[in-house]
């Protein structure tokens, strides 16, 4: 059976997959092992996360994982896991290799060694977050975003997604309320102006906060009814963001902009 996933039901998968990822890429070398455990857990159990994932997935590519993570662990320092250049093979090689640890319940003591300088357990696990764990975090939220674009911006029609056992696809939902362009020109103007300047923040994380509250705004009001606590969560985020990038001028107006736009559907 086909499940349904809607813009805002995206955004909410999003926003869960990016706590649970930041739990990991903070975590404590005490906790790693559980919070990776976690991790490998949720994106198994997210259709959409590991449809993307086994999109990757090419017969052709013939990793001996098993041999890998044991030529890592026996190494003790002096081995790495490979590196690929092709994004699809290296999405694919990462999840097995983390699958393959969670599945045996290899100890991070094992496999990080080789990813820092110190004998810190700390520097170990950072320095594996760094090199392993976020380039492979960072593509399946861009997958996410793309599906936001390719939702969200269609200026035409509203879409869903629809997740079977093959892949994610678009269909136009005619059962959606459509929303008339003139409408909403204001809010598409202040969200390009967003858009345009997000580069101007350096720090990555801190874009995509920003793009991930701008984007919730605009799913909230073009839903009907418009939940006006969740409006005002995005709101407020919003509001502390703009404590962090007081010189970042144009930017800073856009989301000030933003706010006071969204702001009429509550009051």
């Amino acid at each position: 059976m086909e499940d349904i996933i809607d813009g805002k039901a995206l955004i909410n998968n999003n926003i869960e997959f990016k706590n649970i990822s930041k739990r990991l890429l903070t975590s404590d070398y005490d906790v790693f092992d559980v919070n990776l455990k976690r991790l490998i857990h949720y994106i198994d159990n997210n259709k959409l996360i590991s449809d993307f994932i086994n999109s990757c997935v090419s017969e052709n590519d013939h990793f001996n994982i098993e041999e890998d993570v044991k030529k890592v662990v026996a190494g003790y320092g002096n081995n790495i896991f490979n590196n690929f250049v092709e994004e699809e093979k290296e999405i694919s090689y990462v999840y097995q290799i983390l699958k393959y640890i969670t599945n045996n319940d290899i100890s991070y003591r094992k496999y990080s060694i080789p990813y820092s300088s110190t004998k810190q357990f700390q520097d170990q696990i950072d320095g594996f977050n760094n090199k392993i764990i976020l380039p492979f975090i960072n593509a399946i939220n861009d997958n996410f975003q793309k599906k936001y674009f390719e939702m969200i911006y269609n200026k035409d029609e509203d879409f869903n997604v629809i997740i079977n056992s093959e892949q994610a696809v678009f269909t136009k939902n005619t059962s959606n309320i459509t929303l008339v362009k003139n409408s909403y020109n204001q809010l598409t103007d202040i969200i390009n102006k967003i858009k345009n300047n997000i580069t101007d923040v350096h720090d990555i994380q801190l874009q995509e906060d920003i793009m991930d509250n701008v984007l919730g705004i605009e799913q909230e009001i073009k839903e009907s009814p418009i939940k006006k606590g969740r409006l005002k969560a995005f709101m407020n985020a919003l509001n502390v963001t703009l404590t962090k990038i007081k010189d970042v001028t144009e930017l800073s107006t856009s989301i000030i902009e933003l706010i006071k736009y969204a702001g009429m559907f509550i009051n």
